[in-house]
């Protein structure tokens, strides 16, 4: 049985170990094309959204105004920081938009 493994692997060994090194290669090549195709499907998903420059989110507990949409991540901003959202983890969190205030709506109205 070892010599039959031995003469395998002297005779198959340099193939086997391209082989392996290329399913390696590849598997790493195709994890990275996927989350490039992700990326690019989340941004267009965001972009195509109500999101845009000056819309009002709620992060963190805090109040936020959109700066700019770039291709990983959402630029945000208040009176105190910028933060920078990642777009996958925008999508998997909850979304929360602050409602306006009744007052914003009343006209001149004695109700």
């Amino acid at each position: 049985m070892e010599a039959i493994v031995a003469t395998i692997i002297g005779t198959y060994g340099t193939q086997i170990w391209l082989a392996f090194i290329t399913l390696v290669a590849t598997g790493f090549i195709m994890s990275i094309i996927k989350n490039l195709i992700t990326d690019l499907v989340l941004f267009y998903k965001v972009r195509m959204s109500d999101l845009g420059k000056g819309a009002m989110i709620t992060w963190n507990n805090k109040l936020k105004m959109i700066k700019k949409i770039h291709f990983r991540h959402i630029e945000v901003y208040d009176d105190q920081e910028v933060v920078y959202i990642p777009i996958k983890k925008w999508f998997t969190s909850d979304q929360i938009y602050p409602k306006p205030k009744d007052l914003q709506f009343k006209e001149n109205s004695n109700d």
